[in-house]
């Protein structure tokens, strides 16, 4: 997103000819596309927007500026996956054949293709939309209207939506309610509607960046601390549906720390469940096998000193808890909208 939003910045959007720094957009669009190559998606209807309203006669230099940045940045990502993988491979390719050509995203939730048109767009524009829909008619953003379009209809054809996916268009999208706001010429009219969006949009930020969901923050907040002060070791378990907290960004301790994985189905067998899945399903069992063999393989030294779990399961586990001698030692708020309210750390 940095990087595209210092392109947008960058690039020619009244220039019709090549000047010397027209190649600086560029790097950002390389450097983007190197980050997550559906990042070329977002680009390619303003790149083409520029080629359309550049004179033939620097096309030539227009061509040698996309060669050179396009060389440089291949060579870097060739470079950097062979120093890391020790073998020459080609990541992009990786990267469609996984999300696109196998479609493995479908196991996490699919969606209807208009998805995105009928809902995604709506929640997270939110009370933007009032001036977006006022700019839409302008000509001047024409070519945002046409980059957001594109964008969305390419990622309509995946079965697996959500709506961080159109996040990269939210920058286009604001630029034009911005446009949009500016047409209102009764100044009254505009301060009301600027109104609204900070009435809704503060009090949502201020709700969502400090209490909801935050148990997943303040439990790891917890261990951290617990793991300062521990003079035994710490094994730490989380008994959660996959990538529920942080991990080692918030610990920045070496210790071991293991939680339910929810792998995709890369072998394609039928009926297939992933770890969670299987934790859930029976809890107590999954726990008395899986210690063990854990502790076999080294992954933890001995049973976990700490498991991390949502209130919701602690009834059906409360039996294991107690012959293992785990007790309560933390417990913090989550959410007002809950699948689970509380966080509970034993």
């Amino acid at each position: 997103m940095a990087f595209t939003m210092f392109g947008l910045y960058l690039y020619p959007w009244s220039r019709h000819s090549v000047s010397s720094s027209e190649w600086k957009y560029l790097v950002f669009i390389g450097l983007s596309c190197l980050i997550r190559p559906t990042a070329a998606i977002f680009w390619f209807p303003l790149c083409l927007e520029h080629w359309c309203h550049t004179s033939l006669r620097y096309w030539p230099r227009l061509l040698g500026s996309y060669v050179m940045v396009g060389t440089v940045s291949l060579l870097f990502l060739i470079i950097a996956d062979f120093t890391f993988y020790k073998e020459w491979i080609f990541s992009p390719y990786n990267f469609l054949l996984f999300n696109w050509t196998r479609n493995i995203g479908a196991m996490y939730g699919t969606h209807p293709w208009h998805w995105y048109f009928t809902h995604g767009i709506f929640v997270v524009m939110t009370v933007h939309l009032i001036p977006f829909i006022q700019g839409l008619k302008l000509p001047r953003v024409r070519p945002l209207i046409i980059t957001i379009f594109c964008f969305i209809a390419v990622f309509s054809f995946l079965s697996h939506k959500e709506f961080r996916f159109l996040l990269p268009v939210l920058p286009l999208a604001m630029c034009i309610s911005g446009a949009g706001l500016q047409q209102y010429h009764s100044r009254s009219v505009s301060i009301v509607i600027a109104a609204i969006i900070l009435l809704v949009n503060v009090p949502l930020a201020l709700y969502t960046g400090i209490y909801h969901q935050r148990g997943t923050l303040d439990v790891m907040n917890f261990l951290g601390q617990e793991i300062k002060s521990a003079n035994d070791t710490v094994d730490i378990l989380f008994l959660m549906p996959c990538h529920s907290t942080p991990f080692y960004s918030h610990i920045h301790r070496n210790v071991s720390m293991r939680f339910l994985t929810c792998e995709p189905n890369f072998e394609e067998t039928s009926s297939y469940e992933d770890e969670a899945d299987i934790f859930f399903r029976n809890p107590t069992t999954w726990l008395e096998e899986n210690i063990k063999q854990d502790v076999t393989s080294s992954t933890f030294s001995s049973q976990p000193s700490h498991l991390v779990l949502f209130d919701s399961l602690l009834s059906q586990i409360s039996s294991f808890l107690k012959a293992h001698d785990y007790i309560l030692c933390f417990q913090t708020f989550h959410t007002h909208f809950p699948e689970t309210r509380t966080v509970i750390h034993y």
